[in-house]
């Protein structure tokens, strides 16, 4: 207990790897804290471990796929400030606080630094390699035609994005046709004539493709 008029003197002495980040209560700012007491007083040190940029890599992104990502940032004294110090992110693509934001409109691989900055001006940067995948596109031109009562085995192709793709068979194809996730088509047709049959593909990373086609059966 100090009897009223006391000078009391504080000094914040942060402890190896931490940093000071400011008083706050009955005193502020980061300089020493001097009370002239007068009544019962509350003062809070805060102490901040250095400011770092954790994220090791970034995810691979793909023309015409929406693309989200956080940076991961420890310690410092928040609210944080990024900024891309050194390159460019790769065209669509924007920086938020702390995210990385858009949809991919070139492909390519970027390689660029982004640098985080905390209220009290410490900083941290890390270098960053991104690559972005072209759009992902059913490759295949067309389907060879049928004969009724024979086997029907086709193979679809797909390029672009990244691999595994899944592939998908969509509303008003021929009864008889089934597909597996890996693109292969197969069945016994039943009847003569002309038929049309959607397909989708998917990959990894969102990216999505279809494609129509017309094929015959004899």
């Amino acid at each position: 207990m100090y009897l009223p008029g006391t000078i009391v003197t504080l000094t914040a002495v942060p402890t190896p790897g931490s940093k000071f980040a400011g008083w706050s209560g009955s005193c502020g700012g980061m300089g020493t804290c001097v009370l002239t007491m007068s009544s019962t007083m509350s003062v809070t040190a805060t102490f901040t471990m250095p400011l770092g940029l954790d994220s090791s890599s970034l995810p691979e992104g793909e023309v015409g796929a929406a693309y989200n990502t956080s940076l991961a940032i420890s310690g410092g004294f928040p609210p944080y400030t990024v900024a891309v110090t050194k390159g460019y992110l790769p065209p669509g693509l924007n920086l938020g606080s702390p995210t990385i934001v858009g949809t991919p409109t070139v492909a390519g691989t970027k390689r660029f630094t982004i640098t985080v900055t905390d209220q009290l001006g410490s900083s941290a940067g890390k270098r960053f390699t991104l690559q972005i995948y072209s759009r992902l596109k059913v490759a295949t031109l067309a389907l060879a035609a049928g004969k009724v009562g024979r086997v029907y085995n086709k193979g679809l192709k797909a390029k672009g994005g990244p691999a595994p793709y899944s592939w998908s068979l969509l509303p008003g194809a021929p009864a008889w046709l089934s597909l597996s996730a890996t693109g292969k088509i197969t069945g016994t047709p039943t009847d003569a004539g002309t038929f049309n049959a959607t397909f989708q593909v998917t990959d990894p990373l969102g990216g999505q493709a279809q494609k129509s086609f017309t094929f015959k059966i004899k």
